[in-house]
């Protein structure tokens, strides 16, 4: 079974980044393994008033996190960045009916174990049937989150990689998704269409506001660095 990669890049606005996605798609080896697909929504730079009023209702996930909607409100990279996940979620809803789906956010950086340890990542949820949500595979900022991160007792994938259910995430550059999952957050955001608080946060606060389980995952360690993190591109979010 392919993985089905969806890449939220805006290839004309995001050239730099654009060329760094080309250039580590080109390294892939098993192209077969993966199914790989370019998503653009719409960009900070094409949202205004209507798109605030209609999606920015409350700020019920950033207040968890020490944040308050009108001391502090969505910049238009937090509000975009959150508008094409979800409208990416839609269209591999509409797209799929089973399956596995990464989203990778435009700066990521590819480690170079990525290809073998994603393939055995996938083989392992599916040949041991492991309950998740989101698998979060980035590095993000966990060095500087380590305080805030359980490290329960993991499952061992190999003697390398290990899944750790967590409370929260720590950016969102790499996230695994299964289709149960995706149908899960979107019978809650069909539902009201808040986007009350960043992507990650969105994400990480989701289990107070359902009456399903919201299980996040880490990988570790994780296979996917941000590029905005360690200066290559400039961050568009804040």
């Amino acid at each position: 079974m392919k993985l089905s990669i969806y890449i939220i890049c805006n290839k004309i606005k995001e050239k730099d980044r654009f060329q760094s996605i080309e250039t580590q798609l080109e390294k892939i080896k098993n192209k077969n393994s993966f199914e790989i697909n370019f998503y653009s929504y719409l960009w900070g730079d094409e949202l205004n008033d209507n798109h605030y009023n209609h999606y920015c209702k409350t700020d019920n996930s950033m207040k968890y996190h020490g944040r308050k909607k009108n001391v502090k409100p969505l910049t238009k990279g937090e509000l975009s960045l959150s508008l094409n996940n979800i409208e990416c979620l839609k269209k591999i809803k509409q797209t799929y009916k089973e399956g596995y789906f990464l989203i990778l956010e435009s700066d990521f950086l590819f480690n170079s174990d990525f290809e073998e340890n994603i393939i055995m990542l996938c083989d392992y949820l599916k040949n041991n049937n492991v309950n998740f949500d989101v698998i979060n595979i980035g590095t993000g900022f966990r060095k500087e989150m380590i305080h805030e991160l359980k490290k329960n007792e993991p499952l061992t994938i190999n003697e390398k990689l290990k899944l750790y259910e967590e409370r929260r995430n720590c950016c969102t550059e790499g996230i695994l998704w299964n289709y149960n999952s995706i149908t899960k957050f979107l019978s809650y955001f069909n539902k009201f269409e808040d986007i009350n608080g960043p992507w990650d946060t969105i994400l990480d606060e989701l289990h107070r506001f359902v009456d399903f389980p919201w299980k996040i995952i880490m990988l570790d360690p994780p296979i996917v660095d941000q590029g905005s993190i360690k200066g290559l591109f400039k961050s568009k979010i804040h």
